[in-house]
């Protein structure tokens, strides 16, 4: 016997923990956006590289980078349970 440690308690539901319930999809609609928004600089990016207009497509790469850590920050900060 490992004194119950290493096993997960399926009692507890998000019903009985609205407020982790609530986090959790706070992080998952944030997220969701951040990758709308990296769907939409990277077809910017395709579209201007495609144009010629290089100094656009590094504003946009910047941007993609600055949406990653934004969603990495994010994971990180999550609650651990």
């Amino acid at each position: 016997m490992n004194g119950g440690r290493g096993r997960i308690d399926v009692r507890g539901t998000s019903e009985d923990h609205p407020d982790i319930a609530a986090s959790l999809h706070a992080r998952i609609a944030i997220v969701a956006v951040i990758i709308t928004c990296q769907l939409w600089a990277l077809t910017a990016a395709l579209d201007a590289w495609l144009g010629g207009a290089t100094g656009a497509v590094w504003w946009l790469l910047g941007f993609q980078g600055v949406a990653f850590l934004s969603a990495l920050l994010i994971w990180l900060a999550s609650p651990r349970s």
